[in-house]
């Protein structure tokens, strides 16, 4: 059986279809991808609101990054390389925006975490399905690395396992090789929410 028919599925870019499929049938989702600005006024954003709208999407993390002085310049660049300060600062106050205006709209179902923790990769958990791109020092930004979209329960996990872990701040000890391997990410998930922007400032 090959990887991706055991629900390892790669693609060039974020697969924003399949994006769009999994948000259609989860009941919850984490979102760790430091800034959301390409998510406003996109497809994704109107999946969003019309699922919280009407009830389906029953909760919706959004982790947010405010990077501390210390790394802010260098993941600046790794985010969207060549642009200004001037720039990037109205990328993040894009994000933000976009994030408050969900959070605002959707008050009992949006949970906004702002976070100083430094983001290791950009990730979506969509219900049983995790979306993993990475960060790179590259003039093309992480929508358009390389992805993989990771089906849990294709790889033995039960039914909405990642969301439960993530749910209780830790994943119970595991022996299942796959289930260690996509425990990690919602490891990091977990962690990310746990680092307020006071506790992330650096330190000499």
């Amino acid at each position: 059986m090959s990887v991706s028919q055991r629900g390892v599925r790669p693609s060039p870019g974020l697969d924003r279809g399949a994006l769009l499929a999994a948000l259609e049938e989860a009941s919850e989702v984490v979102l760790h991808a430091a800034i959301y600005d390409n998510f406003a006024g996109s497809p994704v954003e109107a999946m969003l609101r019309r699922r919280l709208a009407d009830g389906s999407l029953k909760r919706l993390t959004i982790l947010s990054v405010l990077p501390p002085k210390c790394w802010r310049q260098e993941f600046s660049q790794v985010l969207r390389q060549g642009m200004t300060p001037g720039q990037i600062s109205r990328v993040y106050a894009a994000s933000r925006q976009w994030c408050n205006d969900l959070s605002e709209a959707f008050p009992n179902q949006v949970k906004l975490v702002l976070t100083s923790a430094l983001p290791l990769q950009p990730q979506l958990l969509v219900g049983d399905t995790l979306f993993v791109g990475h960060y790179a020092h590259s003039p093309e930004p992480a929508a358009l690395g390389l992805w993989l979209q990771l089906d849990a329960c294709a790889l033995g996990l039960a039914p909405g396992d990642l969301i439960q872990w993530f749910n209780l701040g830790q994943v119970p000890r595991q022996s299942d090789p796959w289930a260690i391997a996509l425990g990690r990410y919602v490891q990091e998930c977990i962690a990310a929410a746990k680092v307020s922007p006071r506790a992330g400032e650096c330190r000499s």
